[in-house]
């Protein structure tokens, strides 16, 4: 198996052609996510493609959530499987557009490796997707197509779903999206806990680029005095499904690093 952490060669399609990308992510407090927006329109124009929508990704692991652990003790090599679409199939609709993805991360750089394919359109409507969308057969092939071969089995996890603003920071050409209403449901026939869907606090602003450092438009956000910078949707949605219900500051990330280190 090749080092799917180097420059990897793929011979699917992908979105990393033009390189690995940076990122940084910053926790936005429930209280702020309408000035964390007016400040977005303000510094960035809108994407012009895609301005907003409903992502949905449906996470896999292994029965042991190796993926899991590996982002909850912030190891320096780190990757995440999911199989992603966009918003609900149009009305009377038969396929919708799905995307399987391998990303990869080492330290604050990170990598995207994704195909698209043609599903039914019911198999993402009500609780369909609880049965992996693909056939786990299809996944393994277009995992190796990235030259990835899991060492063991993968299942669906957890179904994270969220609305998306993105922008583009016209200075640098990093990509710049806020994150907000993001609701997670247990998907993974292992896990006990049927609890139903958590709708986690607050909000995160990414931004993906060329540079860790952020240009003078997006450093206006250090006005709503936020400071979470390792905020993984996947990490910390699993993270509340799988602690005792009613426990205090369940459905907020748990760690903090300053904005001041990249202002």
């Amino acid at each position: 198996m090749k080092n799917i952490f180097g420059l990897l060669r793929t011979k699917g399609r992908t979105d990393c052609s033009d390189g690995c990308r940076l990122e940084r992510k910053f926790y936005i407090p429930e209280e702020k996510i309408s000035m964390a927006a007016a400040l977005l329109r303000h510094c960035c124009p809108p994407d012009p493609l895609y301005p907003e929508g409903v992502v949905h990704s449906l996470y896999y692991d292994t029965e042991n959530l190796d993926d899991y652990e590996d982002s909850e003790q912030g190891s320096r090599q780190r990757k995440k499987i999911r199989l992603r679409w966009y918003n609900q199939p149009a009305s009377g609709g038969k396929t919708i557009r799905v995307f399987a993805e391998l990303k990869t991360k080492e330290g604050f750089t990170g990598r995207k490796y994704r195909q698209a394919v043609e599903v039914p359109a019911r198999t993402v409507q009500g609780n369909q997707w609880q049965k992996g969308i693909l056939p786990y057969s299809a996944v393994l092939a277009v995992l190796a197509q990235f030259d990835y071969f899991p060492p063991q089995r993968l299942l669906p996890t957890i179904l994270i779903s969220y609305h998306r603003r993105r922008f583009i920071d016209l200075t640098t050409g990093a990509r710049v999206s806020l994150d907000w209403r993001i609701v997670s449901t247990l998907a993974a026939p292992h896990q006990t806990r049927r609890e139903g869907p958590l709708r986690m606090e607050g909000a995160v602003v990414e931004v993906k680029g060329r540079s860790l450092e952020l240009s003078p438009a997006l450093r206006s956000l250090k006005l709503l005095e936020t400071d979470w910078t390792r905020y993984s949707k996947y990490a910390c949605c699993l993270s509340a499904q799988l602690e005792e219900a009613g426990s205090f500051g369940r459905l907020m990330p748990s760690g903090r690093a300053s904005w001041n280190e990249y202002l």
